[in-house]
């Protein structure tokens, strides 16, 4: 049985000998070498008869066994890529091998600790994940499409200095537009609230996650490796519709940042959050992708497709992200894999991706997420 036909033909043999897949994967499945990770996926795995998993489950303990023996060796660590589809898996067991974080925050008591996660729907849907399994676990949503590294630079500047300068712009704003003046009263209150629950939150916080979306950033937002802090883009009314209001869209041109301002933002970040807590802080880049692209005008030649545009978005911020962490001298900035994880998965495992919740081709799989969130409280309690 030449290549990997053997996985296709025991996937579609209708009537499975126990002795001729046992004898088939032991010839051609991957071997027990510590190379490569060795897991059955699940859905491979669940057709098999009862002797056979018993058989594959002492594989999987072996082969744990000798990967955990190497990588507590001093000796050089070789990692190689999967070898075989059905290698991959949502389990811990898979991911843990795949994506190991040797160098990680781990906590003694995980429904003691305080995690505090910033970002878009991605990080709010962590955040339940994580308060479901008993994590003191709070969310500062911000709207993906605004969720860029000068973005988040903005909303933290104006945390931290505690100034309500940007919040007098929009009731100015708001004023112009003949809104109800009590409700516009109600709105800035209410953001004046959440920035200093923010602030808060961050002082008590054990850790820190932060989860950052795109590279679109506004034109006037950058300029000669120069970042502006625009602060609109902390207000939730440029989003979504609050107490009334009518939702508020920024002026100006969106593009991509180049990697020198993505970069020198993440830096900026690292150094405005070592202000506000002493929490260790963790990085992670949302897989959800861009919502759309807005092509002002026919001249407008450079501009490419959303998927192309989303593309070159996470690319470039993984690898800003990437080079900000390495050059971070504190050691308490780490990077944690779930875009990768979420890519892998996603491309790798038949009938898992986006979409098959709900039918959204933006909206990551409950299972993936789960799978993500799984491997997160593991690592850092190492239970």
């Amino acid at each position: 049985m030449k290549n990997y036909d053997w996985f296709r033909y025991i996937k579609n043999k209708k009537e499975i000998d126990e002795l001729e897949v046992l004898d088939i994967i032991m010839k051609n499945g991957v071997n027990n070498h510590f190379l490569h990770i060795g897991t059955i996926r699940s859905d491979l795995f669940d057709i098999l008869p009862e002797r056979i998993k018993k058989y594959l489950q002492k594989r999987r303990n072996q082969l744990s066994k000798t990967l955990n023996k190497i990588q507590l060796d001093d000796s050089e660590t070789v990692f190689m890529f999967p070898i075989m589809q059905e290698e991959y898996s949502l389990e811990v067991e898979f991911l843990k091998y795949s994506f190991p974080l040797y160098s990680f925050p781990e906590v003694s008591s995980f429904k003691d600790t305080k995690i505090v996660t910033i970002g878009s729907c991605f990080a709010d849907n962590i955040t339940k994940y994580l308060q479901k399994h008993g994590a003191k676990s709070t969310s500062c949503l911000f709207p993906e499409d605004i969720n860029s590294p000068i973005g988040l630079y903005s909303l933290l500047k104006a945390t931290k200095e505690g100034s309500y300068t940007h919040l007098n712009l929009t009731e100015k704003l708001l004023k112009k537009d003949m809104e109800d003046p009590g409700k516009i009263e109600k709105y800035i209150n209410y953001e004046k609230g959440r920035l200093d629950t923010l602030k808060s939150e961050l002082a008590e916080a054990d850790l820190v996650l932060v989860t950052l979306g795109n590279t679109l950033e506004w034109e006037d937002t950058f300029g000669q490796n120069k970042i502006i802090a625009n602060p609109l883009t902390s207000l939730h009314i440029i989003n979504s519709k609050i107490m009334g209001l009518k939702k508020r869209n920024l002026q100006g041109r969106r593009v991509q940042a180049p990697h020198n301002i993505i970069k020198a933002s993440i830096i900026q970040i690292i150094e405005i959050f070592g202000g506000l807590t002493d929490a260790k802080l963790i990085f992670t880049v949302s897989p959800i992708p861009i919502r759309g692209i807005f092509k002002e005008t026919k001249e407008d030649w450079f501009s490419r497709s959303a998927i192309v545009e989303n593309t070159i978005s996470k690319s470039r911020m993984r690898s800003a992200l990437d080079e900000a962490i390495i050059s971070d001298s504190s050691r308490k900035v780490y990077y944690f894999p779930a875009f990768d994880i979420a890519n892998e998965l996603s491309s790798r495992i038949p009938e898992i991706g986006f979409g098959n919740d709900d039918g959204s081709a933006r909206q990551l799989d409950n299972s993936i997420i789960e799978s993500i969130c799984n491997y997160f409280i593991w690592r850092v309690t190492r239970k």
